[in-house]
């Protein structure tokens, strides 16, 4: 009875063991993931930056020709 008790523990913690083994993979591919989006962030974070400037400038010839109209 011993035995078969000592098996089945085995068994369990073998299937645990490999269950953990998934999970640290998937953990590993979510991380890659992860960083992916935040470098696709960061670059976005840098366009939008660079076409606000770019909105700044235009406004500030608009407010220009807007003066010099009047």
């Amino acid at each position: 009875m011993a035995d078969a008790s000592n098996e089945l523990l085995l068994q369990v913690l073998r299937q645990v063991q490999a269950d953990i083994g998934e999970i640290k993979k998937d953990v590993a591919g979510i991380k890659s993931d992860l960083a992916d989006v935040e470098q696709k962030v960061d670059g976005l974070t840098v366009m939008f930056t660079l076409l606000a400037g770019h909105v700044y400038h235009v406004e500030q010839r608009v407010e220009a020709l807007e003066a010099a109209r009047t």
